[in-house]
């Protein structure tokens, strides 16, 4: 088939899928996604300029340390939610889903409380980075139950209000703040930046209670926790797998390098959020339906949304990947200032790896909610085992760069290897998803193929 054929083809398929509700919930999703993306770049931007790239580089380590024991101490329970939360309403299993959304929010709150002790403890003894830890300590509650809500939301068709409460809500209202006041210590804005990120959590919180079935008011909460866990436990090593992918180079770069270096890769690494934030708000819309569609065993249902799903990927990525690679360091001298002019090499070698972290997105989700788990979790885990071999031997002798070639090589080799892993999904082989209850594997079938997106 002809590139022009394939072009219409997907335009067609966008044009019969993307009207009434499902047109609705993305642009909602949308909206909500680019002033959350906005505003964690408007905070980083703030940082950067008031501070310079040291502090900004004690910044961007804390951030990126809170986000991923954020990740673990969720346990894998954000992403359950988006697998148990419709089979338990399809399966109309009311006491079950109020148990399942009740030691959700306990078993978060014990965890992150937990990890954030641990912490300040390492703190204690990390010299130049202690300060770095302790405001990490402060984020890893809000981050662990920002990532909770925003699945939980998803899960119930409202991932619009997941992402306007997400991180980015925090950041909005902390750069509201410093503005209004003139300026403020670092301290001081990291201890803003984590209340006002509570703070949205309490509301998506509130939303969750409203949108939860009215059946499941005066059930007695059932608790499964031993099931739960056994399927939470693979994902949360996948999908935490994942994320250090993507932090281990900030990570790595602070004890490795220094702050300087820390804080000049930070700037290209925020510059990235604007070409990966259409799929991080698309996911929230798709993972859902794509748990919906294993749920019912529909094949062919996968196979659209999938479908869909990459044709809006390369639309929004491609375009913006040109223009990175073109002008970066006209757009870090425009955004952050002369200082960080620096950047430009790790930017472009960093777009690259983002755009393909974005096409993995879509294979991620077809994954875990197709149940190859295990097999999202082995492959994530050996990537990042090669990500931080390669971050340990580049770092050293070339700072920002040496992250970002890592971070970009296994970037490209992850999504290579999703896709092999996804092949038997897409073509209908694996039959079905994990029962919540038993685990047993039930059977697919091609027949309605409706698209839920």
């Amino acid at each position: 088939m002809t590139l022009a054929a394939n072009i219409q083809r997907a335009r067609t398929l966008i044009g019969e899928r993307m009207r009434g509700p499902a047109l609705k919930r993305i642009s909602l999703a949308m909206g909500a996604g680019i002033m959350a993306r906005l505003g964690l770049l408007a905070l980083a931007v703030v940082v950067g300029r008031s501070f310079g790239p040291e502090d900004f580089g004690a910044f961007t380590f804390a951030t990126g340390l809170a986000l991923v024991v954020g990740q673990l101490a969720a346990l894998g329970w954000p992403a359950l939610m988006n697998r148990l939360i419709p089979a338990l309403r399809e399966a109309q299993d009311w006491s079950a889903l109020r148990g399942l959304l009740r030691g959700g929010n306990f078993i978060i709150l014990t965890s992150s409380l937990t990890a954030s002790g641990i912490i300040v403890l390492v703190a204690q003894f990390a010299g130049e980075l202690s300060r770095s830890l302790l405001f990490a300590a402060m984020l890893v509650p809000p981050f662990a139950f920002c990532i909770l809500r925003r699945q939980q939301l998803a899960a119930f068709r409202k991932a619009h209000f997941g992402m306007l409460f997400d991180q980015g809500f925090g950041a909005v209202c902390t750069v509201l703040i410093f503005l209004a006041l003139g300026g403020m210590a670092l301290g001081e804005a990291v201890v803003t930046y984590a209340c006002m990120t509570l703070l949205g959590t309490l509301i998506a919180a509130f939303m969750v209670h409203r949108l939860a079935p009215s059946e499941i008011k005066g059930q007695v909460p059932t608790y499964r926790i031993r099931a739960w866990m056994a399927l939470g436990l693979p994902i949360l090593v996948g999908m935490s797998s994942k994320l250090l992918l993507g932090k281990t180079d900030v990570l790595l770069l602070a004890p490795l390098s220094n702050l300087t270096e820390t804080g000049l890769y930070g700037s290209a690494y925020r510059i990235t959020y604007l070409l990966s934030f259409p799929q991080v708000v698309l996911m929230t819309i798709v993972t859902p339906a794509l748990g919906e569609a294993f749920a019912k065993r529909k094949a062919g249902q996968v196979r659209r949304v999938t479908r869909l799903s990459l044709a809006f990927t390369a639309v929004t990525v491609l375009p913006l990947l040109t223009a990175v690679l073109l002008f970066a360091e006209d757009i870090l001298r425009i955004v952050f200032g002369a200082e960080f002019v620096g950047a430009a090499t790790p930017l472009r070698l960093l777009v690259v790896g983002q755009a393909a972290s974005c096409f993995a997105m879509v294979f991620a989700s077809m994954l875990i909610m197709g149940g190859r788990e295990k097999a999202f979790a082995g492959w994530n885990a050996l990537m990042l085992a090669a990500n931080i071999t390669l971050c340990v031997l580049l770092i050293p002798q070339f700072g920002a760069v040496g992250a970002a070639l890592a971070t970009c090589g296994v970037a490209v080799t992850m999504l290579l290897g999703q896709i092999w892993f996804a092949r038997p999904l897409w073509r209908g082989e694996m039959l079905g998803v994990n029962d919540a209850q038993t685990g047993i594997v039930k059977p697919m079938n091609d027949k309605g193929a409706d698209d839920v997106v």
